[in-house]
């Protein structure tokens, strides 16, 4: 009788499409992250970009808890994360589920190009292993990683959440640092390691 209650209620969790729980955490290499400032200073102006692209990189199926749409486990949404370990500066970009569509080639795509509620314009996750993200500060919220003159920036963590679970791409940009952020316009950092652990 037991094993028969049990066959049932296996059968109608697989009946009602119940999405497989739990999160995925992925380090990531980091291609690409470049940080831009004017001075004087006019948070206005600032701009976030960063890349990856790895292997290593998936994305949980539509429904699960690493689906960023509405129609996510949870409720979906997500947000971007960006922190100096050396100085302490740090961004954070809400990527509200109302702004996440799915595309049929299994990848996911945020877009608010009016930077309504964040200052992300563009994010993407995609099936061809890549990753990228655009934020501005030209909307009404304030992008506000600041360059400091006469400190350099790195290593500068990016990380990525998506869903509710949430799923976790993280990122460590220390390895070829082009521009450290000394001067106050920039920070640009390639080709870099993946870190050994995504801290919370």
């Amino acid at each position: 009788m037991q094993h028969r209650l049990l066959a049932v209620a296996v059968a109608l969790a697989m009946w009602s499409g119940a999405a497989p729980a739990g999160a995925m955490t992925t380090l990531l290499e980091g291609k690409r992250l470049l940080i831009t400032n004017r001075l004087p200073d006019n948070e206005a102006r600032n701009k976030l970009t960063v890349t990856a692209r790895s292997e290593e990189l998936a994305i949980s199926p539509p429904g699960s808890d690493g689906d960023p749409t509405c129609a996510g486990a949870g409720g979906g949404g997500g947000k971007i994360t960006v922190t100096s370990l050396t100085t302490g500066e740090t961004h954070t970009s809400v990527l509200p589920c109302e702004n996440w569509t799915g595309r049929k080639t299994g990848s996911w795509r945020y877009n608010d190009k009016d930077l309504i509620v964040g200052t992300c314009k563009r994010v993407e996750i995609r099936s061809t292993r890549s990753l990228k993200a655009i934020c501005l500060g030209r909307g009404p919220a304030a992008l506000d990683f600041d360059l400091q003159e006469g400190r350099a920036q790195q290593p500068i963590d990016v990380r990525l959440e998506v869903g509710a679970g949430p799923d976790r791409y993280c990122m460590r940009f220390g390895g070829e640092v082009k521009d450290d952020g000394a001067s106050g316009t920039k920070f640009l950092a390639r080709d870099s390691a993946a870190p050994t652990s995504c801290d919370p």
